[in-house]
């Protein structure tokens, strides 16, 4: 039984070393370029369907405003007039016009909250996204051969490779940026 089991630990790792090596990392990091530009535009939608929905909130609070005004001076006309009937019934739509005002409000509070969480979530995104795309430019730079054209002598196949002063540039700046990371 120990045998089989060790068989099938030997053979999960090897797939696990043979998985290793199918995956490319450059094309992961682009899938997870792709995914996070589409939740970034994702949350963008819902920036704008909140901004409509706030604007609507607003024109709505600001026609409620407009009638508990336009009820006092029908009430004021009423109290004159003696109808008192009437003025009841004002009274009744100012104070139904009220609740509807103090439920608007509460939603445009809890939409300036939604609207500024999004926006911080938004903003964060954005900046790790163009983090990880400066991070595959650099993965895909590293990986292209600088000269495709051969540095050692044809004549001499054991002289030492010909380095020109580009190339110690070129690899100084490499490893230098390698050290500023770490």
């Amino acid at each position: 039984m120990a045998l089989i089991k060790r068989v099938a630990r030997l053979f999960q790792s090897d797939m696990h070393a043979v998985l290793d090596r199918i995956e490319d990392p450059e094309a992961l990091l682009k899938h997870s370029i792709r995914e996070m530009a589409e939740d970034l535009h994702r949350d963008s939608l819902q920036a704008k369907i909140l901004a409509r929905e706030h604007q609507q909130i607003s024109d709505q609070i600001a026609k409620t405003e407009q009638l508990q005004i336009q009820f006092d001076e029908e009430l004021d006309i009423c109290f004159e007039s003696g109808k008192d009937d009437l003025a009841r019934s004002l009274i009744r739509r100012k104070l139904a016009s009220k609740q509807i005002f103090t439920r608007l409000s509460a939603q445009q509070t809890t939409l300036v909250k939604s609207q500024a969480e999004l926006a911080s979530r938004i903003e964060e995104n954005s900046s790790l996204l163009e983090a990880m795309q400066q991070k595959v430019e650099l993965v895909v730079s590293d990986h292209q051969p600088e000269h495709p054209v051969s540095y050692w002598n044809s004549r001499d196949v054991n002289m030492q490779p010909v380095i020109g002063d580009e190339d110690v540039e070129v690899a100084f700046l490499r490893e230098q940026r390698k050290r500023s990371k770490q």
